[in-house]
Protein backbone atom coordinates (compact mmCIF):
# COMPACT_ATOMS: atom_id res chain seq x y z
CA UNK A 1 0.00 0.00 0.00
CA UNK A 2 1.27 3.34 -1.00
CA UNK A 3 0.36 5.60 1.98
CA UNK A 4 1.92 8.80 0.82
CA UNK A 5 5.14 7.14 -0.62
CA UNK A 6 6.49 6.81 -4.08
CA UNK A 7 5.94 2.93 -4.84
CA UNK A 8 2.81 1.27 -4.42
CA UNK A 9 2.01 -1.97 -3.43
CA UNK A 10 -1.03 -4.39 -3.89
CA UNK A 11 -1.23 -7.66 -2.20
CA UNK A 12 -2.06 -10.02 -4.59
CA UNK A 13 -4.75 -12.92 -3.80
CA UNK A 14 -2.58 -15.53 -3.26
CA UNK A 15 -0.66 -13.31 -0.35
CA UNK A 16 -3.56 -12.10 0.87
CA UNK A 17 -5.48 -15.37 1.78
CA UNK A 18 -1.94 -17.12 2.98
CA UNK A 19 -2.18 -13.88 5.90
CA UNK A 20 -6.03 -14.00 6.38
CA UNK A 21 -5.72 -17.54 6.87
CA UNK A 22 -2.73 -17.96 9.26
CA UNK A 23 -3.89 -14.83 11.19
CA UNK A 24 -7.17 -16.14 11.43
CA UNK A 25 -6.12 -19.40 13.01
CA UNK A 26 -4.46 -17.81 15.62
CA UNK A 27 -7.04 -15.61 16.64
CA UNK A 28 -9.24 -18.75 16.50
CA UNK A 29 -7.11 -20.40 18.88
CA UNK A 30 -6.13 -17.78 20.79
CA UNK A 31 -9.68 -16.82 21.45
CA UNK A 32 -10.65 -20.32 22.49
CA UNK A 33 -7.90 -20.28 25.22
CA UNK A 34 -8.99 -16.96 26.31
CA UNK A 35 -13.00 -17.83 26.74
CA UNK A 36 -11.80 -21.39 28.35
CA UNK A 37 -9.67 -19.47 30.91
CA UNK A 38 -11.71 -16.17 32.33
CA UNK A 39 -14.98 -16.78 30.57
CA UNK A 40 -16.85 -20.58 31.40
CA UNK A 41 -19.17 -20.53 29.04
CA UNK A 42 -20.77 -23.83 27.30
CA UNK A 43 -20.90 -22.02 24.31
CA UNK A 44 -17.37 -21.86 23.18
CA UNK A 45 -17.30 -22.30 19.86
CA UNK A 46 -20.37 -20.08 19.06
CA UNK A 47 -19.30 -16.85 20.07
CA UNK A 48 -15.52 -17.96 18.45
CA UNK A 49 -17.07 -19.40 15.46
CA UNK A 50 -19.45 -15.61 15.45
CA UNK A 51 -16.16 -13.46 15.82
CA UNK A 52 -13.93 -15.09 13.55
CA UNK A 53 -16.47 -15.11 10.60
CA UNK A 54 -17.07 -11.47 11.70
CA UNK A 55 -13.58 -10.31 11.65
CA UNK A 56 -13.21 -12.29 8.45
CA UNK A 57 -15.84 -10.27 6.31
CA UNK A 58 -14.92 -6.89 8.30
CA UNK A 59 -10.94 -7.58 7.27
CA UNK A 60 -12.11 -8.27 3.78
CA UNK A 61 -13.84 -4.84 3.14
CA UNK A 62 -10.77 -3.47 4.76
CA UNK A 63 -8.96 -5.37 2.49
CA UNK A 64 -10.80 -3.65 -0.63
CA UNK A 65 -10.50 -0.14 0.65
CA UNK A 66 -7.03 -0.26 1.24
CA UNK A 67 -6.44 -1.47 -2.36
CA UNK A 68 -8.39 0.61 -4.01
CA UNK A 69 -7.99 3.25 -6.64
CA UNK A 70 -9.10 5.84 -4.75
CA UNK A 71 -7.12 5.04 -1.67
CA UNK A 72 -3.85 4.63 -3.73
CA UNK A 73 -4.36 8.02 -5.27
CA UNK A 74 -5.53 9.67 -1.87
CA UNK A 75 -3.00 12.18 -0.13
CA UNK A 76 -1.92 10.88 3.37
CA UNK A 77 -4.05 12.56 5.61
CA UNK A 78 -7.02 11.38 3.86
CA UNK A 79 -5.93 7.63 3.63
CA UNK A 80 -5.44 7.66 7.48
CA UNK A 81 -7.98 9.34 8.85
CA UNK A 82 -10.44 6.85 6.70
CA UNK A 83 -8.72 4.41 7.73
CA UNK A 84 -9.24 5.21 11.51
CA UNK A 85 -12.76 5.96 10.82
CA UNK A 86 -13.63 2.56 8.82
CA UNK A 87 -11.69 0.60 11.78
CA UNK A 88 -13.51 2.62 14.45
CA UNK A 89 -17.07 2.26 12.80
CA UNK A 90 -16.65 -1.63 12.21
CA UNK A 91 -15.79 -1.88 16.39
CA UNK A 92 -19.01 -0.24 16.97
CA UNK A 93 -21.05 -2.01 14.35
CA UNK A 94 -19.58 -5.58 15.99
CA UNK A 95 -20.42 -4.49 19.14
CA UNK A 96 -23.87 -3.61 18.48
CA UNK A 97 -24.43 -6.48 16.49
CA UNK A 98 -23.55 -8.49 19.21
CA UNK A 99 -25.29 -6.73 21.93
CA UNK A 100 -28.59 -7.49 19.92
CA UNK A 101 -27.55 -11.28 19.69
CA UNK A 102 -27.25 -11.16 23.18
CA UNK A 103 -30.59 -9.45 24.10
CA UNK A 104 -32.39 -11.59 21.79
CA UNK A 105 -30.80 -14.51 24.25
CA UNK A 106 -28.48 -16.22 21.16
CA UNK A 107 -25.71 -16.13 23.48
CA UNK A 108 -24.53 -15.63 26.69
CA UNK A 109 -21.99 -12.50 27.95
CA UNK A 110 -21.27 -12.27 31.73
CA UNK A 111 -20.30 -9.14 31.46
CA UNK A 112 -21.06 -5.79 33.19
CA UNK A 113 -20.98 -3.84 29.89
CA UNK A 114 -21.11 -5.71 26.77
CA UNK A 115 -21.52 -3.16 24.35
CA UNK A 116 -17.98 -1.43 25.73
CA UNK A 117 -16.33 -4.99 26.64
CA UNK A 118 -17.03 -6.61 23.11
CA UNK A 119 -15.85 -2.96 20.97
CA UNK A 120 -12.65 -3.19 22.69
CA UNK A 121 -12.47 -6.64 22.28
CA UNK A 122 -13.19 -5.97 18.49
CA UNK A 123 -10.58 -2.73 18.38
CA UNK A 124 -8.13 -5.31 19.57
CA UNK A 125 -8.17 -7.51 16.90
CA UNK A 126 -8.66 -5.62 13.87
CA UNK A 127 -5.73 -3.69 15.77
CA UNK A 128 -3.63 -6.84 15.25
CA UNK A 129 -4.65 -7.26 11.98
CA UNK A 130 -4.24 -3.62 10.60
CA UNK A 131 -0.57 -4.18 12.14
CA UNK A 132 0.22 -7.13 10.52
CA UNK A 133 -1.40 -5.76 7.21
CA UNK A 134 0.38 -2.95 6.97
CA UNK A 135 3.16 -5.07 8.01
CA UNK A 136 4.22 -7.18 5.22
CA UNK A 137 2.78 -4.50 2.86
CA UNK A 138 5.58 -2.09 3.84
CA UNK A 139 8.06 -5.49 4.11
CA UNK A 140 6.99 -6.47 0.27
CA UNK A 141 6.98 -3.19 -0.89
CA UNK A 142 10.51 -2.40 0.14
CA UNK A 143 11.79 -5.54 -1.04
CA UNK A 144 9.93 -4.50 -4.79
CA UNK A 145 12.14 -1.24 -4.24
CA UNK A 146 15.35 -2.91 -3.35
CA UNK A 147 14.74 -5.29 -5.95
CA UNK A 148 14.24 -2.35 -8.09
CA UNK A 149 17.32 -0.53 -7.51
CA UNK A 150 19.25 -3.38 -7.65
CA UNK A 151 17.93 -3.99 -11.57
CA UNK A 152 18.49 -0.69 -12.11
CA UNK A 153 22.58 -0.94 -10.65
CA UNK A 154 23.06 -4.03 -12.58
CA UNK A 155 21.30 -2.31 -16.05
CA UNK A 156 23.93 0.81 -15.15
CA UNK A 157 26.46 -1.40 -14.66
CA UNK A 158 25.99 -3.45 -17.81
CA UNK A 159 25.69 -0.51 -20.06
CA UNK A 160 28.90 0.98 -18.76
CA UNK A 161 30.60 -2.53 -19.75
CA UNK A 162 29.53 -2.08 -23.02
CA UNK A 163 30.56 1.28 -23.54
CA UNK A 164 34.39 0.48 -22.03
CA UNK A 165 33.95 -3.15 -24.13
CA UNK A 166 32.91 -0.66 -27.61
CA UNK A 167 36.43 1.68 -26.53
CA UNK A 168 38.53 -1.38 -26.92
CA UNK A 169 37.62 -2.41 -29.74
CA UNK A 170 38.00 1.02 -32.10
CA UNK A 171 41.64 1.76 -30.31
CA UNK A 172 42.95 -1.61 -31.91
CA UNK A 173 41.43 -0.88 -35.11
CA UNK A 174 42.74 2.29 -35.58
CA UNK A 175 46.25 1.13 -34.76
CA UNK A 176 46.50 -2.02 -37.08
CA UNK A 177 44.92 0.42 -39.87
CA UNK A 178 48.08 2.47 -39.64
CA UNK A 179 50.26 -0.26 -39.49
CA UNK A 180 48.59 -1.31 -43.09
CA UNK A 181 49.18 1.39 -44.65
CA UNK A 182 52.78 0.74 -43.97
CA UNK A 183 52.91 -2.89 -44.68
CA UNK A 184 50.85 -2.61 -47.67
CA UNK A 185 53.06 -1.48 -50.67
CA UNK A 186 52.36 -1.28 -54.66
CA UNK A 187 54.01 -4.57 -54.93
CA UNK A 188 53.20 -6.06 -51.30
CA UNK A 189 49.41 -7.14 -50.71
CA UNK A 190 50.25 -8.28 -47.40
CA UNK A 191 47.41 -10.84 -47.51
CA UNK A 192 49.42 -12.90 -44.69
CA UNK A 193 48.72 -9.70 -42.55
CA UNK A 194 45.11 -8.70 -43.40
CA UNK A 195 44.46 -12.27 -42.69
CA UNK A 196 45.47 -12.40 -39.31
CA UNK A 197 43.65 -9.09 -39.01
CA UNK A 198 40.89 -10.89 -39.69
CA UNK A 199 41.46 -13.58 -37.31
CA UNK A 200 41.68 -11.54 -34.38
CA UNK A 201 38.76 -9.07 -35.28
CA UNK A 202 36.38 -12.19 -35.63
CA UNK A 203 37.29 -12.86 -32.19
CA UNK A 204 37.41 -9.08 -30.48
CA UNK A 205 33.87 -8.01 -32.63
CA UNK A 206 32.23 -10.71 -31.35
CA UNK A 207 32.64 -10.41 -27.68
CA UNK A 208 29.75 -9.53 -26.16
CA UNK A 209 30.02 -11.84 -22.87
CA UNK A 210 31.77 -9.90 -20.11
CA UNK A 211 33.88 -12.79 -18.95
CA UNK A 212 36.02 -15.85 -20.63
CA UNK A 213 38.55 -18.52 -19.71
CA UNK A 214 42.03 -17.05 -19.24
CA UNK A 215 43.16 -19.85 -21.54
CA UNK A 216 40.55 -18.94 -24.11
CA UNK A 217 41.79 -15.23 -24.28
CA UNK A 218 45.44 -15.97 -24.69
CA UNK A 219 44.58 -18.19 -27.28
CA UNK A 220 42.26 -14.93 -29.60
CA UNK A 221 45.88 -13.17 -28.39
CA UNK A 222 48.03 -15.42 -30.62
CA UNK A 223 46.51 -13.70 -33.84
CA UNK A 224 47.17 -10.23 -32.74
CA UNK A 225 50.68 -11.74 -31.25
CA UNK A 226 50.93 -12.20 -34.90
CA UNK A 227 50.45 -8.96 -35.96
CA UNK A 228 52.74 -7.14 -33.92
CA UNK A 229 55.47 -9.41 -34.81
CA UNK A 230 54.90 -8.48 -38.28
CA UNK A 231 54.71 -4.84 -37.26
CA UNK A 232 58.28 -5.34 -35.82
CA UNK A 233 59.81 -7.12 -38.71
CA UNK A 234 61.68 -9.61 -36.35
CA UNK A 235 62.43 -7.09 -33.40
CA UNK A 236 59.73 -8.58 -31.13
CA UNK A 237 60.47 -10.90 -28.63
CA UNK A 238 57.12 -12.41 -26.98
CA UNK A 239 55.76 -14.70 -24.64
CA UNK A 240 52.69 -16.16 -23.09
CA UNK A 241 53.03 -19.40 -20.25
CA UNK A 242 49.98 -20.08 -17.92
CA UNK A 243 49.45 -22.65 -15.67
CA UNK A 244 46.52 -25.10 -15.91
CA UNK A 245 44.96 -24.00 -13.34
CA UNK A 246 45.02 -20.44 -14.52
CA UNK A 247 44.00 -21.23 -18.11
CA UNK A 248 40.24 -21.72 -16.58
CA UNK A 249 39.93 -19.46 -14.19
CA UNK A 250 37.60 -16.97 -15.68
CA UNK A 251 39.01 -13.18 -16.09
CA UNK A 252 37.14 -10.18 -18.31
CA UNK A 253 36.99 -10.76 -21.73
CA UNK A 254 40.03 -8.20 -23.47
CA UNK A 255 41.74 -8.27 -20.33
CA UNK A 256 45.44 -8.54 -21.62
CA UNK A 257 45.32 -6.70 -24.91
CA UNK A 258 45.25 -3.23 -23.44
CA UNK A 259 48.35 -4.11 -21.51
CA UNK A 260 50.43 -5.49 -24.29
CA UNK A 261 48.55 -2.24 -26.51
CA UNK A 262 50.87 -0.06 -24.04
CA UNK A 263 53.92 -2.36 -23.80
CA UNK A 264 53.97 -2.15 -27.77
CA UNK A 265 53.60 1.59 -27.81
CA UNK A 266 55.92 2.65 -24.70
CA UNK A 267 58.57 -0.10 -25.17
CA UNK A 268 60.54 0.64 -27.90
CA UNK A 269 60.33 4.56 -27.56
CA UNK A 270 61.98 3.93 -23.46
CA UNK A 271 64.12 0.71 -24.45
CA UNK A 272 65.05 0.28 -27.55
CA UNK A 273 64.87 -2.71 -29.78
CA UNK A 274 64.45 -5.63 -29.76
CA UNK A 275 60.87 -5.19 -27.86
CA UNK A 276 60.58 -8.35 -25.10
CA UNK A 277 57.06 -9.02 -23.67
CA UNK A 278 56.23 -11.71 -21.43
CA UNK A 279 52.80 -12.75 -20.30
CA UNK A 280 52.54 -14.91 -17.38
CA UNK A 281 50.30 -16.60 -15.59
CA UNK A 282 49.64 -18.76 -12.51
CA UNK A 283 47.27 -19.26 -9.71
CA UNK A 284 48.00 -19.05 -5.65
CA UNK A 285 45.76 -19.79 -3.15
CA UNK A 286 42.63 -17.87 -4.02
CA UNK A 287 43.88 -16.02 -6.52
CA UNK A 288 44.78 -15.89 -10.38
CA UNK A 289 48.22 -13.56 -10.91
CA UNK A 290 49.18 -12.41 -13.99
CA UNK A 291 51.95 -10.79 -15.09
CA UNK A 292 52.94 -8.68 -18.13
CA UNK A 293 56.66 -7.61 -18.58
CA UNK A 294 57.87 -5.14 -21.22
CA UNK A 295 61.15 -3.54 -21.32
CA UNK A 296 61.34 0.08 -21.73
CA UNK A 297 60.47 2.30 -18.87
CA UNK A 298 57.39 3.77 -17.21
CA UNK A 299 55.83 6.62 -18.79
CA UNK A 300 53.85 8.75 -16.24
CA UNK A 301 50.51 9.68 -17.66
CA UNK A 302 50.26 13.25 -18.79
CA UNK A 303 50.91 15.11 -22.08
CA UNK A 304 51.24 13.52 -25.14
CA UNK A 305 52.88 9.94 -23.69
CA UNK A 306 50.30 9.75 -21.57
CA UNK A 307 48.33 6.06 -21.37
CA UNK A 308 45.58 7.12 -22.45
CA UNK A 309 41.98 5.28 -22.35
CA UNK A 310 43.65 1.82 -22.19
CA UNK A 311 44.64 1.28 -18.16
CA UNK A 312 41.64 3.53 -17.36
CA UNK A 313 39.10 1.09 -18.58
CA UNK A 314 40.52 -2.11 -17.74
CA UNK A 315 41.03 -0.60 -14.11
CA UNK A 316 37.07 0.93 -14.54
CA UNK A 317 35.86 -2.50 -15.83
CA UNK A 318 37.88 -4.62 -13.10
CA UNK A 319 36.00 -2.51 -10.55
CA UNK A 320 32.36 -3.07 -12.16
CA UNK A 321 32.77 -6.99 -12.44
CA UNK A 322 35.34 -7.74 -9.25
CA UNK A 323 35.12 -5.07 -6.93
CA UNK A 324 38.14 -4.29 -4.69
CA UNK A 325 39.17 -7.41 -4.86
CA UNK A 326 40.93 -7.22 -8.08
CA UNK A 327 43.96 -4.73 -8.89
CA UNK A 328 45.65 -3.52 -11.33
CA UNK A 329 49.62 -2.14 -10.42
CA UNK A 330 52.39 -0.93 -12.41
CA UNK A 331 55.80 -1.56 -10.90
CA UNK A 332 58.91 -0.06 -12.69
CA UNK A 333 62.43 -2.04 -12.61
CA UNK A 334 65.61 -0.79 -13.91
CA UNK A 335 64.92 -1.98 -17.53
CA UNK A 336 61.44 -3.35 -17.49
CA UNK A 337 58.18 -2.69 -16.64
CA UNK A 338 55.90 -5.30 -14.95
CA UNK A 339 51.77 -4.52 -15.18
CA UNK A 340 50.73 -6.65 -12.25
CA UNK A 341 47.43 -8.08 -12.48
CA UNK A 342 45.69 -9.78 -9.03
CA UNK A 343 42.40 -11.05 -9.79
CA UNK A 344 40.45 -13.75 -7.26
CA UNK A 345 39.30 -16.81 -8.72
CA UNK A 346 36.14 -17.07 -9.94
CA UNK A 347 33.88 -20.52 -10.77
CA UNK A 348 31.10 -20.56 -13.07
CA UNK A 349 30.64 -20.68 -16.79
CA UNK A 350 31.69 -18.58 -19.52
CA UNK A 351 30.03 -15.13 -19.73
CA UNK A 352 27.85 -15.57 -16.30
CA UNK A 353 28.00 -12.35 -14.60
CA UNK A 354 26.03 -13.30 -11.51
CA UNK A 355 28.78 -14.64 -9.75
CA UNK A 356 31.23 -11.67 -10.08
CA UNK A 357 28.78 -8.71 -8.83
Amino acid sequence: MRLGSDHSFRFNARIFWIFQGLFWLAQTLSLKVMIKTFLPLDEVNVIVGGRILTGIVMTMVLHSVYQSDWMQRAKRWVQWSSIGLLNIGFCLAGAAFWVEMIRHGAIELPAESPFFTLALARFYSLLLWNIAYFGISFFLNYRAVQLEAAEAKLATRSSELQHLQSQLNPHFIFNTLALLQNKIGPTSPGQEVIQMLSEHLRYSLAQSRPTEPLGRELEALESYLELQRARFAGQLDCSMEASPAALKVLVPSMLIQPLLENAFKFGPRTGGMPLRVAVTAFVQGEKLFIDVTNSGRWVAPGGDDSLGTGLANLRRRLVLLLGESATLELVQNPDTVIAELRLPVISGAAGDVSTLI
